[in-house]
């Protein structure tokens, strides 16, 4: 018995992740291995269901002006914020007991999402470039969201 639309299970396999269960919801992405379970499982299916993963093509970013670009990459940088205050949010021993950060990895540098970001940027003239400690998930992540964050409060004052 499915308890998940058809839809829901497309959409979770067309970007890598596996329903490993439907009760609870347990998901794996096929590429990292990383591993989501009921809220945090669920909290991946609305993100994908806002069309956030599936829509970031960096071909249909080079067709947008620098003013629709910078209105996407604040989204985008919103969207990474989430992720990151969603794993701080979480109990310290579950968060270390989880692949909570290995998730939010998942999330910001997967399904072309970083590729997306680039494009974007280079609609509007720009570039990123961060530390990036390769030391542990959580440190590529809040080092690439700083960056990101740090790079839209910059351009605001040309766009917004």
């Amino acid at each position: 018995m499915n308890l998940l639309p058809a839809e829901t299970i497309t959409l979770l396999e067309a970007n890598d992740w596996v329903v490993e269960s439907q009760f609870p919801l347990e998901i794996r992405h096929k590429e990292t291995d990383s591993f989501a379970t009921k809220l945090a499982a669920h909290h991946v299916v609305s993100v994908l269901q806002a069309g956030l993963a599936l829509q970031l093509n960096p071909a249909t970013a080079e067709r947008l002006s620098p003013a629709s670009s910078f209105s996407l990459l604040k989204t985008a940088v919103a969207q990474s914020e989430k992720y990151c205050e969603a794993v701080w949010n979480m109990e310290p021993t579950k968060r270390e007991s989880t692949d909570a950060w290995r998730t939010a990895y998942t999330l910001v540098f997967t399904n072309c999402r970083s590729d997306y970001v680039s494009a974007l940027l280079e609609v509007m003239g720009q570039h990123l470039s961060w530390y990036d400690p390769d030391s542990s998930y959580e440190e590529d992540v809040t080092s690439y969201v700083r960056a990101l964050r740090e790079k839209v409060l910059a351009l605001a004052p040309f766009f917004d």
